[in-house]
């Protein structure tokens, strides 16, 4: 008996397909000559059998429409075109934004950098990050920044010291010279000098009138000048040599003070008093101490109007006991400060002093182990401070 085959068929858009249903009892004869048979035109056909209990039941038959696949094809390769430059364009421009942030602007600052270098500026550094290399090159600049730094603080302070040395050495040919000839005139006027003050006794025990007697007071008066101007000389040309004291500099300080307040030289000043009670012993002569302490108290009272301010004061810094002596002055100048310690270079009236008081303290201290240091501003004052080299160090 004939069974009538049973069909069914659907079409799908989506897929663009056409599914036919086929069944009815299949033999495999059957079979091969439905697989054989010719595509139809414009399709592809795709045939699988169904089988139930080993035995071919039915055909399911797959056709997929050819129209348009080409359009499609082309529709599909303008759309992955259009994705590819898309993502292209987005990669260029992170790429570059990547390469601007992490290269050219590190590099960029690096040349700025490098120009700022050589006009001189070394307080500068990079930063130090990004990728790994340009993190390893600004390190690397900032050591080299560091180096050229050390190195230009080296150099400045092998230049200053040079240059102090210089300065020290002339000095020294100077004073070795004005020491000659200190020398040689103090001898020179020495003779004569004591001669004329012989003389001058002799006229004043005399039974003279009182404008003859005023003249020889007025004459020895001068000649006791020119005798301490000779002394100076022979004290600056080949101080007497001395046995160093070992002593507290803070007595000697008070004792040259009420020296001074005693006879009145202070008495229009404000004078201040700041001196510790002790200070650490100091090896010098006392005497010699004493002699510059007056010399600097009188130069800050030259340096001072009615009721400027004189301040004495000690103290120790880094280990090294120090007196002071500081005026409410005019200060001194930049372009005489140089020069201050020179022999017979003064600033003061004609007559007011002859240059070689501060050549003479500078020498005593320095004899003794020590320094004096002078710092001054124009119109805020001077403070002359002298270093002392401690007992316990010599």
């Amino acid at each position: 008996m004939r069974h009538s085959p049973r069909c069914r068929s659907r079409w799908i858009p989506g897929l663009f397909t056409i599914i036919t249903w086929i069944r009815w009892p299949l033999s495999e004869s059957r079979w091969h000559r439905l697989r054989l048979q010719q595509p139809t035109d414009g399709f592809i056909s795709v045939h699988v059998p169904l089988r139930r209990k080993g035995e071919l039941s039915g055909l399911l038959q797959l056709r997929f429409p050819l129209a348009g696949l080409r359009q499609r094809i082309f529709s599909t390769q303008q759309l992955i075109l259009l994705y590819v430059v898309l993502y292209g364009a987005i990669l260029i421009g992170f790429g570059l934004y990547l390469l601007g942030r992490n290269v050219i602007r590190p590099i960029a600052r690096l040349r700025e950098l490098t120009r700022t270098i050589a006009a001189g500026n070394l307080e500068v550094s990079l930063d130090v990050d990004g990728p790994r290399e340009i993190a390893d090159l600004s390190d690397s600049f900032n050591r080299m920044i560091d180096s050229l730094r050390q190195s230009r603080e080296e150099t400045q302070r092998s230049i200053a010291s040079l240059q102090q040395a210089n300065n020290e050495l002339i000095r020294s040919e100077k004073m070795a010279s004005v020491g000659h000839l200190a020398a040689g005139m103090a001898h020179e006027l020495g003779n004569p000098l004591g001669a004329v003050v012989g003389y001058l006794e002799l006229l004043k025990v005399e039974q003279l009138g009182a404008h003859q007697q005023d003249l020889v007071e007025r004459c020895l008066v001068e000649t006791g000048r020119i005798d301490r101007l000779v002394r100076e000389l022979l004290d600056f040309a080949a101080p007497t040599p001395c046995i160093n004291d070992v002593f507290d500099p803070v007595p000697v300080a008070e004792e040259a003070l009420l020296l001074l307040s005693n006879q009145g030289m202070f008495d229009s000043r404000q004078l201040e008093n700041h001196l510790p009670a002790t200070l650490p012993a100091v090896t010098m002569v006392r005497h010699r101490l004493h002699q510059v302490l007056v010399n600097l108290l009188l130069n800050a009272r030259d340096a001072t109007d009615a009721e400027g301010r004189i301040r004495l004061f000690g103290g120790v810094e880094q280990g090294r006991p120090f007196l002071a002596v500081e005026d409410g002055g005019s200060g001194i100048s930049p372009e005489v400060l140089p020069h201050l310690f020179d022999p017979f270079y003064t600033t003061k009236a004609p007559g007011k002093g002859r240059g070689l008081g501060l050549a003479i303290c500078q020498r005593i201290m320095e004899e003794a182990g020590g320094n004096m240091e002078v710092h001054s501003q124009v119109g805020q004052g001077s403070e002359f401070r002298l270093w002392f080299r401690a007992m316990e160090n010599s």
